[in-house]
């Protein structure tokens, strides 16, 4: 089949590298597992000897027709995955070469379903993967960075040569893998509206980012907060994921509203 450039297909073809995604899921012989983008099914027939309730979401509609024919017996969703309900399923272990072009709204969205699954090993290009894992401070650090260690342990488990792959990509990539955490946060996205908030500055001091933000608008009452609980000096990129979950916290659950 000719792959799709407008999808940003590039399947992997090394077969260590294959075993070595498969064994980060850990998985079981009773449990569920989610593949996002299967395309050929490289690593479906891998998952398919270890665990047989298995779930595709493919987009490309001549890979669905193929997936179909080599695995008649498990689920397969012939949709984009940004616009797939997840329906019934729970407890799932997910995992997903991650076109390059959506793997950040793919990652948001289901740390937007973070209570469907418990598990997600994911390969994206290896700089968004640098970004997932950033500390505050780095270069690297990003909303990205924030919300997906504020709901999730992740971990960079290795980085993955263009030549697995075909065809091959420009870039490197990487394979993160994703353990939800328990966390006080019930609402994401208001959630990741502060927090894109807070980062429309990451260079500005953090109270000049609340004075003066066009995306939120915070009161007095929120600002003195602040100031009671941060150098007057810091700067967004300083703060810590911890400080992010304190600030929306304070902001979002006090009894007072604060914007």
């Amino acid at each position: 089949m000719q792959f799709k450039k407008s999808l940003g297909q590039h399947f992997l073809i090394d077969n260590n590298i294959k075993n070595k995604i498969v064994n980060l899921l850990q998985i079981e012989n009773d449990e569920s597992v989610l593949e996002i983008g299967p395309g050929d099914g490289a690593l479906t027939e891998i998952i398919y000897k270890k665990c047989k309730n298995l779930i595709l979401v493919e987009k490309d509609n001549r890979f669905a027709e193929l997936l179909k024919s080599k695995f008649p017996d498990i689920h397969i969703f012939n949709e984009d995955f940004l616009k797939w309900d997840f329906k019934n399923f729970y407890n799932l272990k997910v995992v997903g070469n991650l076109p390059y072009n959506v793997a950040s709204q793919i990652i948001f969205k289901l740390i937007k379903n973070i209570e469907r699954w418990k598990i997600g090993v994911f390969m994206v290009q290896k700089e968004v993967a640098d970004r997932i894992v950033a500390s505050h401070g780095s270069k690297d650090y990003s909303i990205l960075s924030v919300v997906c260690q504020t709901f999730c342990n992740v971990i960079k488990a290795f980085d993955v040569s263009p030549n697995c792959f075909k065809p091959k990509p420009k870039v490197v990539s990487s394979v993160v893998k994703f353990q939800p955490k328990s966390i006080e946060i019930s609402d994401f996205n208001k959630f990741f509206n502060l927090t894109k908030a807070i980062f429309y500055g990451r260079r500005k001091k953090l109270i000049n980012v609340f004075k003066k933000n066009p995306f939120l608008k915070f009161n007095d009452e929120f600002i003195n907060h602040v100031i009671s609980m941060y150098d007057e000096n810091i700067r967004v990129e300083q703060l810590k994921v911890e400080d992010f979950v304190e600030l929306y916290l304070y902001w979002a659950y006090d009894d007072v509203k604060h914007y």
